[in-house]
């Protein structure tokens, strides 16, 4: 628009001054100088020269007043221009962090906080994308919540009240007395926490004060315990078996006869009594009647008590049999003794015996009788029945350290 008025000004210029010309050049009379002149200068103000611009003031002002205008068109057209840049910068692909919330942010705190992901999406558990700004120590972005990442955004780990992966429980609690100890495995024996109402102890395996069962150490519950000192434990207080009833393994010389492996053993380290150091029996006993009847008669040293026990017990070392006192029926007889038939008096023990060897006497008045006591099943409260000088039957509660009649068959 501002270019067309000029156009038009300058047409109505050129026109005016086109009429003026003619009237000077007709007024000069048509001189060829004149005219020359005239024409130049009508043909000059014809094209409008002073106008385009090759008068020098003419050029300077009109040329000035159009190029400011121009220029001024154009600078007001560049900074169109540029606005349009702006403007289309603006409009570009939003950038998330820049602290701005654009088109497709949710929102946008110029990097991660807590409620917005670096991502410029809105920080949520479960988005896929672990927010440290929220306290999430992770986020997998599924709803399983027993695997490394809970659905509550933390990583997996004992005591967080989910059974996860490598655990047997988890109770949420650190208490190591209950079903489910702070390890999150089941409470079991050697996991060396007591299990309340379960467990007596719980050692981490056997110790001095608890057995590999997790109960109290005691000797004759069954269970061997090295480390408490025992070397076996059968659970009984049979001091005959192999092993003791204080939980150590039977020895000879440990005072007790076991049974099958031992012929005797009387505790000590006395090797020519009658029992030897292997326990063996070491039988000091004398034939005293070789035979009669089939059998043959011995007198065998009794150490101690010359009670019947005693006297059985030494028969017995000397692998020998404990004759009956009397006939089948007697009242001192029994199932330990062996009946040979050759007393015939219940109520004479060894009578038969001494007449025979000493021509009808007594057994104490028979010297070679001296100091023999014989069994009677323990039927008599004064014990064995013995032969002493003029004393007969001597008591065998009142006597140690004699001999005992012991029979062997051939």
């Amino acid at each position: 628009m501002v270019l067309l008025s000029l156009s038009l000004a300058c047409t109505d210029d050129v026109s005016e001054t086109s009429s003026g010309d003619d009237e000077v050049g007709s007024e000069s009379g048509g001189s060829s100088e004149s005219s020359e002149s005239s024409g130049t200068e009508a043909g000059t103000d014809d094209v409008g020269t002073d106008d385009v611009g090759t008068d020098d003031a003419d050029t300077e002002g009109t040329g000035t007043d159009m190029g400011m205008e121009e220029t001024g068109s154009e600078e007001e057209m560049g900074s169109e221009e540029e606005m349009g840049s702006e403007d289309t910068d603006t409009g570009g692909e939003p950038v998330c962090g820049n602290g701005e919330v654009e088109d497709g942010e949710d929102c946008d705190d110029g990097g991660q906080s807590a409620s917005c992901d670096e991502d410029c999406t809105l920080a949520e558990c479960g988005d896929g994308v672990v927010n440290t700004a929220a306290r999430e120590g992770c986020d997998d972005g599924n709803a399983v919540d027993d695997d490394a990442c809970s659905n509550a955004c933390v990583l997996a780990s004992c005591g967080d009240g989910i059974v996860n992966d490598g655990e047997q429980c988890d109770d949420g609690n650190d208490v190591d007395t209950d079903a489910c100890p702070s390890t999150c495995m089941h409470a079991s024996c050697g996991d060396g926490f007591v299990h309340e109402d379960v467990e007596q102890c719980d050692g981490g395996g056997e110790t001095e004060t608890c057995d590999a069962d997790c109960t109290a150490v005691s000797c004759g519950d069954g269970t061997v315990n090295a480390s408490a000192g025992e070397a076996c434990d059968d659970g009984n207080e049979v001091d005959t078996d192999s092993c003791l009833s204080t939980c150590e393994s039977a020895s000879c010389g440990d005072g007790f006869l076991q049974a099958g492996a031992e012929e005797c053993d009387d505790g000590n380290a006395v090797d020519d009594d009658t029992c030897s150091n292997n326990c063996t029996v070491n039988c000091a006993g004398e034939i005293f009647v070789e035979d009669w009847n089939g059998y043959s008669y011995w007198k065998v040293p009794v150490e101690g008590l010359m009670s019947d026990e005693n006297i059985a017990a030494a028969c017995t070392a000397c692998n020998l049999d404990v004759p009956c006192s009397g006939p089948v029926g007697c009242q001192f007889n029994d199932d330990v003794c062996v009946q040979t038939g050759n007393e015939t008096n219940c109520s004479n023990p060894m009578m038969k015996m001494s007449q025979m060897l000493c021509d009808g006497a007594n057994p104490g008045a028979c010297e070679p009788m001296w100091g023999l006591y014989q069994y009677l099943g323990g039927t008599w409260s004064n014990g064995s029945c013995g032969a002493e000088e003029a004393n007969w039957c001597a008591f065998g509660n009142d006597a140690t350290d004699r001999y005992g009649l012991c029979v062997e068959a051939f």
